[in-house]
């Protein structure tokens, strides 16, 4: 019994490391060695192993000792054709489909077939090979209804839904519907797949007005969702093929999955095409709410930093109480006893950067309306002085961690150097910073001051100016 354990082990490794050699020594011994994989339930076959890790040579040497080891399925109710198309092992599945092309239609415990692993992983050569042997088996459907071509779709394999759509893509097929009721124009207009969209309804036969089971067409799915820089191109495709957008269309905060809802027609309300584009309000909303998002997580970051600084200084505390002219007291920082002055610069650039990142995060989480650019920038320039204090802080650490008495780096001329040339490059970097967001940020104040004290006396001017348009036209008249 141990002799075959370890018979079958040198097989199974033989078969992961695609050594045909090791094959023929073990089939010299034993020339019955195969047999058992025919015969009893295995986890899965030497041929499994080989498919999988892609060994060509090892898949023809098994397949040529016993082919029908090709039909066998793992634990998993794989087949080796399942595990090669899923690998996109072209040759591979070349050998197996001569010995086996039923193969084809071989479901795995998802009711997968190898055409369906194939898709959903965009293998398109394979996919091409097997659809060639089998396209009956590419017209299986799964549990739910759903088609190759939807599978296509929802992983967004693009040339492996152009090559069936040309291969089996009739129009009964084409038209499928899903466990919901949904076509994959229903599916593609959900996802906002625009080049799948323009491809179904420019070159394809599929219907464009549709209903699924709810009753909601791929335009309607389209004003239902929410709205994205896509939707104003997938609204012309559907418009060419003569959609108008006379549907039945929700209103346009309102939000659908399409595999599960309860909305009635009868609360929805039409939506112009104009509303299908993202306007600039919406635009300013969102990148104002990125950078609320970003600026909390800074803030947050740098606030951590500065507390940790601020408990643990440079060189710790001292953990006993001594007296005397040395003498030091137990918590307090080594630091400070050692080098006051360097202690109290440190302690400031810590403290500037804590309480900058603190009125930030404050400042976010208090409700005020921070909803336009202004505000952002204000935002930013304050963290700008919490990143600045933070790195130099960092860079007072390093100074007194790596010389004794904080002087004795100056001492050493090539350190010296290199602390210059880095403190020096980032102080010119954070002075141009500043400047340029200053030079913007009074731009911005001045924009709008003026935009504030003219447009007064513009509507009056324009008024006046309408007035007196008025006047002459009676005089003329007159």
């Amino acid at each position: 019994m141990e002799i075959e354990q370890g018979r079958d082990q040198r097989l199974y490794d033989a078969a992961k490391e695609g050594n045909v050699a090791s094959l023929n020594r073990l089939i010299q011994e034993d020339p019955l060695i195969l047999d058992p994989y025919t015969i009893h339930t295995f986890r899965e076959t030497p041929l499994h192993l080989a498919s999988m890790f892609g060994h060509l040579d090892f898949v023809k040497s098994i397949l040529a000792l016993k082919p029908e080891l090709a039909k066998e399925l793992d634990s998993r109710s794989l087949t080796p054709l399942h595990l090669a198309s899923a690998k996109g092992y072209v040759e591979i599945v070349k050998s197996l489909l001569q010995v086996n092309k039923n193969m084809c239609f071989a479901l795995d415990r998802n009711g997968m077939n190898p055409l369906h692993l194939a898709a959903t992983k965009g293998r398109v050569d394979v996919l091409r090979e097997l659809v060639e042997a089998e396209p009956d088996a590419a017209r299986v459907k799964l549990d739910g209804g759903d088609t190759i071509l939807h599978l296509c779709v929802e992983n967004n394999k693009m040339e492996a839904l152009e090559m069936l759509v040309q291969r089996v893509g009739d129009k009964e097929f084409l038209n499928s519907f899903d466990a919901h009721g949904n076509t994959i124009l229903h599916l593609a207009v959900a996802n906002k797949q625009l080049e799948v969209v323009r491809f179904l309804v420019g070159s394809t036969n599929i219907e464009v007005t549709t209903q699924n089971f709810l009753g909601l067409t791929p335009i309607d799915i389209l004003s239902h969702s929410r709205r994205h820089v896509k939707d104003l191109g997938i609204f012309e495709s559907l418009q060419s093929r003569g959609v108008k957008n006379n549907q039945v269309i929700a209103p346009h905060n309102s939000q659908l999955s399409i595999k599960s809802t309860s909305l009635g027609k009868k609360d929805m309300k039409p939506l112009k095409p104009s509303e299908l584009m993202l306007s600039k309000k919406q635009l300013k909303q969102d990148w104002v709410k990125r950078k609320k998002e970003s600026l909390m997580v800074v803030a947050i970051l740098i606030a951590t930093m500065g507390f940790q600084a601020g408990i643990y200084p440079p060189g710790g505390v001292w953990q006993d109480d001594k007296v005397g002219p040395d003498g030091h007291t137990a918590g307090l920082s080594i630091l400070k006893d050692k080098n006051r002055d360097g202690y109290m610069i440190f302690l400031i650039s810590n403290t500037i950067g804590f309480t900058s990142s603190l009125s930030v995060i404050f400042m976010l989480i208090s409700g005020l309306p921070f909803r336009n650019k202004l505000m952002m920038w204000l935002l930013m320039m304050i963290l700008w002085v919490s990143i600045t204090a933070t790195g130099f802080t960092y860079m007072v650490a390093l100074f007194f961690y790596t010389s004794r008495t904080g002087k004795d780096i100056l001492n050493d001329s090539k350190d010296g150097d290199i602390l210059f040339l880095v403190v020096t490059a980032w102080l010119g970097l954070m002075a141009l910073l500043f400047v340029a967001h200053t030079i913007r940020l009074i731009y911005i104040i001045i924009k709008k001051f003026f935009r504030f004290i003219l447009a007064p006396m513009q509507r009056r001017l324009t008024v006046r100016n309408k007035n007196k348009k008025m006047s002459n036209h009676r005089v003329i008249q007159v």
